[in-house]
């Protein structure tokens, strides 16, 4: 055990590119949460790849249909 206890504890730079895309990715989440999903524009695409073409950003998030999707590469 940890000096924590049972906690789970841990620490992201968020300074550095994958600590800002989740920062950003945690800002959008709590975002998307406080709105009605009804009203949230998302790109429509199949893949990643035709989001990328579609302007989303890496973190960004996309739908498939009716599947609200999250850009990872």
């Amino acid at each position: 055990m940890s000096i924590y206890g049972k906690k789970v504890v841990a620490v992201l730079d968020t300074e550095s590119t994958f600590g800002i895309t989740i920062k950003n990715l945690v800002k959008d989440v709590k975002s998307l949460m406080s709105r009605d999903s009804s009203n949230i524009p998302l790109t429509n695409a199949y893949n990643d790849d035709g989001a990328a073409d579609a302007g989303v950003p890496i973190g960004g998030f996309y739908r498939t249909d009716n599947n609200v999707k999250v850009r990872i590469e």
